[in-house]
């Protein structure tokens, strides 16, 4: 072999040799990235829930203490109890009753803890810091705006709603953009005031465990969205209901169990459009006895007097059924349609049998918000 062979030969070795280690490089970075906690170790959560060996004048003291008190004594490292210093139970302390966001602080997932009952409050506490992540504790509880817990920053909403402040950082918080992320694939006008309304309806916990499901998984299916929604109206949210009902109406209609669509009328206090359309469907479907029932009324409340003398019982088993069995003939379609206040292209699209997407070509609209008093072309 020549050495200008010999040198060619040897170049193209080495070259796909480089080339091989790139591509299992790049295997296994796509590998880890789609599965982190295959590769990456997590400390595991060492959770304890058991009788507090400390006095509960002890721990009532802390608990009379203000916050900018147990931020002061974050740095007093005097042992107390069992090895603890008071710097652990000023820690404690902030989370406990404060709702001060330790992991957010330190920027840990999981922390190990140790739970205590006190006084029905779970006393939590975080052992094995160290003096460096005391003093970022203290540098996050005076430099951070809200420095709280999603349990925290809910109950300062609740106690101050009209914060804009307050409202737009947790509007903006990951935990939020995560839920809006999981909306916006039904391209409805759907705000941040809708949103916020459902999560105080739902409580901390059900967001918590929302975020930490959607950390895992990235999920954002229609699937999933119906899921969250019938986990907010099983927490009692009437928002979760009627989000249910413009967004996914026809599988709460025909997949949904009749227990939860019972619960869904129960919510459904309010008379709109939709909710009267939605109600009207399941008074002829052939759903059980009690949806039945439990249809007329709601329907009933809506209408009045007026929806009385148009169902009538049907003898053989006692349901509340429309008297006429064949729908009413539909008004021709016109050819324009002036919005009123209040309605969406969904709400149009569905009046005129047609698309959102239809009615957006047709009238060279950029986004699915409308404004009152435009006219809009259906044909």
């Amino acid at each position: 072999m020549t050495p200008k062979k010999y040198r060619w030969l040897l170049q193209t070795v080495i070259l796909s040799a480089t080339l091989n280690v790139v591509l299992v490089g790049l295997f296994f970075y796509f590998l880890i990235l789609g599965n982190p906690l295959h590769f990456c170790f997590q400390p595991k959560e060492d959770v304890r829930i058991e009788k507090t060996p400390l006095s509960e004048a002890f721990l009532g003291g802390l608990q009379a203490l203000s916050f900018d008190h147990l931020v002061e004594i974050l740095t007093d490292q005097r042992i107390v109890e069992q090895g603890y210093r008071v710097c652990d139970f000023a820690a404690a302390a902030l989370a406990t009753f404060y709702d001060f966001d330790i992991q957010r602080a330190l920027g840990k997932r999981q922390l190990p803890m140790r739970k205590w009952e006190f006084d029905e409050t779970t006393f939590t506490l975080y052992p094995g810091l160290n003096e460096g992540d005391f003093d970022t504790l203290i540098t996050f509880a005076r430099t951070e705006i809200y420095p709280f817990t999603n349990k925290g920053l809910l109950q300062k909403i609740e106690a101050n709603e009209r914060d804009a402040q307050l409202l737009s950082y947790f509007c903006h918080s990951k935990e939020f953009i995560l839920l809006e992320r999981l909306f916006a694939r039904t391209e409805l006008p759907i705000t941040k005031g809708t949103l916020l309304g459902m999560v105080r309806e739902g409580g901390a916990q059900r967001f918590e465990d929302f975020y930490a499901d959607q950390e895992q998984i990235c999920d954002f299916s229609a699937p999933a969205r119906q899921q969250l929604l019938i986990n907010y109206m099983e927490g009692g949210s009437k928002t979760a209901a009627y989000l249910l009902l413009i967004s996914d109406s026809e599988y709460a209609l025909s997949h949904l169990e009749d227990s939860r669509i019972e619960l869904m009328l129960d919510l459904l206090d309010v008379k709109t459009e939709e909710a009267d359309h939605f109600v009207r469907q399941l008074v002829d479907s052939p759903r059980g006895d009690a949806v039945h029932k439990r249809a007329f009324q709601r329907l009933a409340e809506y209408c009045g007097d007026e929806v009385v003398g148009r169902y009538v019982p049907r003898p053989s088993i006692g349901e509340l059924r429309p008297a006429f069995r064949e729908s009413p003939p539909a008004a021709p379609n016109p050819s324009t349609h002036l919005v009123q206040p209040g309605e969406s292209l969904w709400i149009i699209a569905k009046k005129y049998n047609v698309s959102i997407e239809h009615l957006m070509e047709v009238n060279h609209l950029q986004s699915t918000v409308i404004q009152s008093g435009k006219t809009l072309k259906i044909n």
